[in-house]
């Protein structure tokens, strides 16, 4: 439910003319991670390529790399 808000809020945004900043797409993402909609996560990434700046893209991709690490260390602890 979260993550079906947050990707609304992302399209009305494109819709408005506005362009969403990391914070607009790091909610959206996380509401999809933590909804279990991975997959949707990751079109939310694949989008930034499209409509974003550089600066945007690359705080972003710094900001995912960091939650995929987390998972990593979280599953691997699990493991052991």
């Amino acid at each position: 439910a979260m993550h079906r808000e947050a990707v609304a809020l992302l399209s009305e945004m494109f819709e408005r003319g506005l362009e969403p900043d990391v914070i607009s797409y790091n909610s959206a993402i996380s509401a999809c991670q933590k909804g279990g909609q991975h997959e949707r996560a990751l079109q939310v990434c694949v989008c930034t390529r499209l409509t974003s700046s550089r600066a945007t893209r690359v705080a972003l991709y710094v900001s995912v790399f960091g939650i995929v690490n987390k998972h990593k260390r979280m599953h691997a602890h699990m493991a052991n």
